[in-house]
């Protein structure tokens, strides 16, 4: 079903990459959504006011939420697809973002306001009438819903987009929650058992901790988030592929939103390679991580001495004076400034976040390392650099 759809709706459907493409897919998905939902609010409506089932019609409040925020998905990958223009040069996608949390903050206004009709049922308990028209509607739901949570999920994973992922995850919550007023609505017909005002609130709070969920990831993502270990190590080993390429740090990435993404890192090159050919080298790793990956990435080219004796053993000595304070710490951009009476050795060292040295501790134990291992009368100075592993 979903592939007939996207044949029928969305033209060169395959090439998720183009905007065009991922804007109808985006649509085909918030339409969808809009129809399906409307529908279900009707029925549940209906029938939660013949069987005087809160529950009922707190479900269907719910789908309703629903159908809203599939009207601000469908606006925000309108204007997430909008070009990059002077005011905004990195273009509008993080524009699903913001409606992510929009749509986040429904849902919770939504489970406030049936969480306090539930409360009132509960000190007002009445019988809820269990009809099959009732039945049927719900089992219905479940069977919709749960086609709506793979048809989200597998075009928010096709185009990579937050909203839909996010809208898939609540057809998820639906199912469980359209479960629980099935529950309400036999115990009260067969055991007598008046809890469908329990079962409403459990609906609402349910709905309530689902926004919070969707407000924290969307707030996640507008502040930016870093990186994914395993689309870093992919990264990092492309670029370590390329013959000439001794290593790379300060990679940093930021995020646009979906097929805007943009980094920097600084490449380590044999600084006796001739300039015109590692500028090359790196205008091609550029080029393939666009391709590849679609990042637009800057590299900066760091030439480093290669082959020279003395600062090949002072870089092995900075390597095991760091090992020794923590295995987690890693410097780069090492150079040795040799003079007659002391040595300089400059470099840069990358402290996790979480790390609970300081860097001034930090310094102070690599100083000492330092005057502990090694092994000739040269006096050295540290001149350090202290970065945060911003990916």
């Amino acid at each position: 079903m979903v592939k007939l759809l996207l044949k029928l709706f969305v033209r060169n459907c395959d090439d998720t990459k183009d905007p065009a493409v991922r804007n109808a897919t985006g649509n085909l998905a918030s339409v969808t959504g809009i129809v399906c939902n409307v529908l279900l609010f009707a029925v549940k409506l209906i029938i939660g006011k013949i069987s005087m089932s809160v529950s009922i019609t707190a479900d269907a409040f719910n789908n309703l939420s629903d159908a809203s925020s599939n009207i601000i998905s469908m606006v925000s990958f309108k204007i997430a697809s909008l070009p990059a223009d002077d005011d905004h040069p990195y273009g509008h996608a993080r524009f699903e973002y913001i409606a992510s949390l929009a749509a986040a903050v429904m849902i919770i206004l939504v489970g406030w306001e049936l969480g306090r009709t539930s409360i009132d049922k509960i000190l007002h308990p009445e019988a809820v009438v269990l009809t099959v028209p009732m039945i049927i509607a719900m089992i219905a739901s479940l069977m919709v819903k749960f086609w709506m949570m793979v048809f989200n999920k597998n075009l928010g994973e096709r185009i990579n987009s937050p909203v839909l992922l996010a809208a898939s995850a609540d057809s998820r919550n639906d199912i469980i929650s359209t479960s629980a007023v099935i529950l309400g609505a036999v115990a009260c017909s067969v055991w007598g058992l008046k809890i469908d005002g329990w079962l409403g609130l459990g609906v609402s709070v349910f709905i309530f901790i689902s926004g919070i969920g969707f407000i924290r990831e969307a707030t996640s993502l507008i502040m930016g988030e870093g990186m994914s270990r395993e689309e870093k190590g992919e990264l990092i080993k492309k670029v370590l592929s390329y013959k000439g390429v001794l290593g790379v740090h300060d990679v940093m990435l930021h995020d646009y939103g979906t097929g805007h993404r943009f980094g920097s890192m600084h490449c380590e090159v044999d600084s006796s390679m001739p300039p015109m050919e590692s500028h090359d080298m790196i205008d091609n790793i550029e080029r393939e991580i666009m391709q590849e990956m679609g990042i637009a990435m800057s590299i900066h080219h760091d030439p480093v001495l290669v082959g020279d004796e003395r600062t090949d053993r002072a870089r092995e000595m900075m390597e095991k004076v760091l090992a020794d304070i923590s295995p987690r710490l890693r410097f780069h951009d090492f150079r040795a400034v040799w003079g007659p009476d002391h040595t300089n050795l400059v470099f840069d060292v990358v402290v996790p976040f979480d790390e609970k040295m300081s860097f001034s501790k930090i310094k102070e134990a690599i100083d000492e390392g330092i005057r502990n291992k090694k092994n000739d009368d040269t006096q050295y100075y540290t001149v350090i650099t202290f970065d945060r592993d911003s990916v």
